[in-house]
């Protein structure tokens, strides 16, 4: 194969690929820039400096605290990223509630990856009629279910 020959149909077709790609991710705003450096690295030194001039008082504040408390330090090295900022919620509301709005998209995509994976193991040719939403919303969740609960709600069958 001539890379010589391809190079230039590469070249034309850049700036195409280029923009669309621009178009499904557009630049980030300083203030979603700065999210996400907090939300990924809550516990960098110099807060100050990686984040724009323009960010609100109360979260350059509420991440110098983070960023400052070592017991916060051990505890999110323990946990994953969203659960740290789930227990972080009740004390530090704005930095805690900028890092979920930026993480929360990633779960939901998973989530739906995840619910079109099942469905087919769902929607079978002997169970087309059925409403699945139930079905898929139990493969998809972490909470396991109370089943006891579930049976105590249905009346039984009684015999005549």
């Amino acid at each position: 194969m001539d890379f010589d020959v391809i190079k230039p149909q590469l070249a034309a077709q850049l700036p195409g690929l280029l923009s669309k790609l621009n178009a499904y991710f557009p630049e980030l705003t300083t203030e979603q820039a700065a999210t996400c450096v907090c939300t990924t690295n809550p516990l960098s030194e110099n807060t100050e400096a990686k984040l724009p001039s323009n960010v609100p008082s109360k979260l350059l504040e509420e991440l110098i605290d983070i960023s400052s408390d070592s017991s916060l330090r051990t505890r999110c090295k323990e946990m994953p990223l969203e659960t740290f900022w789930c227990e972080c919620s009740s004390e530090y509301i704005t930095a805690s509630s900028a890092a979920l709005k930026s993480l929360i998209p990633f779960g939901a995509t998973y989530l739906c990856e995840t619910g079109f994976s099942a469905m087919p193991t769902r929607k079978t040719k002997y169970r087309t009629r059925m409403n699945i939403d139930r079905d898929v919303r139990l493969c998809l969740s972490k909470i396991p279910p109370r089943l006891d609960r579930i049976v105590d709600q249905h009346q039984q069958q009684v015999a005549h």
